[in-house]
Order: C-alpha cells, then structure tokens, then sequence
C-alpha cells in the first residue's frame, strides 16, 4: 500500500482519501473509535486544502502522506496543499456565541479534537497530525 497519494483539488476524489485511511486503519488493526478520529481528522484537513487552500482548483494538488511509528503506536499523517496557507491561531472560536450558528469554520476545531498532536508549517499550507493508537 502507498503511503503517500496526490490528488488534484476536487471532492470526487475523496473517495481515494477513503481508501487510503480504511487500507491504514486496516493494517492497523485500530478500534472504531480511533478510526473514527483519524477519518475525521484527515478528511476534515483534506476537505480544507481542497476548498480554502486551493479554492477547489482541480489543476492544484494535495499531497497526503502517511507514516507508522510501531514503537510508539503513532500514526502520523501530513496533508499539503498548493495555497498561500494561513495562520491557525486567527481562527475565530467556533464555539463562540457569535460563531456557534455559522455553517462553516469548524473543519480546524474538529481536527484538534480528534489528533492526538498536531502542527501547521510556517506558511500554513500544511498541517501534520499524529493519532497515537
């Protein structure tokens, strides 16, 4: 199984995403919970590169890489998009009382909720997740 894909900016191809996680998660062997916070995590920082990073731009690419630790039971997990990036701490508080009715701005909450660790680049086109399972 590869562990890197590269996929160009459009949600037909999630589904390659899907695969990649359920072949790792497989080979893993990880419970349903832990599952669950990786499909979560990575989908939601995909789904980010795919629509804020590259602006859904199909001629741009994200590239999703993997790495398992076994000694340390971490799975390590880096998604880089094409976009300028951003800077994660001028999020707003999704949780906020003036947020919490938006239909967006969750995708990097749901992401620290479910990575075990996790960090953005300098330019803020990538951001690497750790699950420790």
């Amino acid at each position: 199984m590869p562990t890197a894909i590269r996929i160009t900016s459009t949600q037909k191809n999630m589904h390659l995403v899907e695969k990649m996680i359920d072949g790792v998660c497989a080979q893993l062997k990880l419970d349903e919970a832990t599952y669950g916070k990786v499909y979560v995590g990575v989908t939601e920082a995909v789904y980010n590169s795919m629509l804020h990073g590259n602006a859904l731009d199909a001629k741009k690419n994200i590239d999703i890489n993997y790495e398992i630790k076994p000694n340390y039971r971490i799975l390590k997990v880096t998604v880089t998009d094409e976009g300028n990036g951003f800077n994660p701490n001028e999020l707003p508080n999704p949780i906020a009382p003036e947020n919490i009715l938006k239909e967006s701005g969750r995708g990097v909450f749901l992401i620290k909720q479910m990575a075990t660790r996790y960090t953005y680049n300098t330019k803020g086109n990538s951001i690497t997740m750790e699950f420790d399972y």
